[in-house]
């Protein structure tokens, strides 16, 4: 198998069909795709659509129960500004999936406009979750600790880098003109 893109259809977050959406890999070649895969969902533009959904949100809760070890296989890297859209759509993704195992949002209203907020302890508790089946499934390879501990940091530092970006992202003018002020 070559390195894949994942998709998932929305005809199968619609049916519920988990076992249609499962990535189906020969296992000589699981090792092979550790982060090497990306993961796309049909028609989907922004991650809102993902884990604002109801449906969505209950598909991918049903599909990370039967099969948890997504965060081994997908593709992750620290994002910037300048980094490939593949690359920031690649965490986005991991993001969105994410979040759909958060149990409730709140809108809330900023100086610029809203801002949604959700409860971080929650989404910390599902990515430790992730990361230990993403290194349950690479020790049950074979894969040497050393590996492991290269692979967890990436996806700890495409995370962090996730939120970097979007705070630097969603930045005010002015914000940007008081941090130079301070920085002076």
């Amino acid at each position: 198998m070559t390195k894949p893109t994942w998709i998932i259809t929305q005809r199968q977050i619609a049916d519920l069909d988990i076992d249609a959406a499962i990535l189906k890999i020969p296992e000589p070649e699981i090792a092979s795709l550790a982060g090497a895969v990306r993961l796309r969902v049909e028609e989907v533009n922004r991650p809102t659509e993902i884990y604002l959904s109801p449906i969505a949100r209950r598909f991918f809760r049903k599909l990370h129960k039967k099969w948890p070890w997504a965060a081994y296989f997908l593709q992750l890297h620290p994002v910037d500004q300048d980094s490939p859209t593949e690359s920031i759509i690649d965490v986005s993704m991991f993001m969105s999936l994410a979040f759909c195992h958060i149990d409730s949002f709140t809108f809330a209203e900023t100086p610029d406009g809203f801002a949604l907020t959700y409860d971080r302890a929650h989404l910390h508790r599902h990515l430790a979750a992730l990361r230990r089946y993403a290194i349950q499934l690479a020790e049950f390879l074979g894969t040497p600790p050393a590996e492991i501990a290269m692979r967890d940091q990436t996806i700890c530092r495409a995370i962090t880098s996730y939120f970097d970006l979007g705070r630097a992202i969603n930045q005010t003018p002015n914000d940007d003109q008081k941090n130079k002020h301070e920085n002076n």
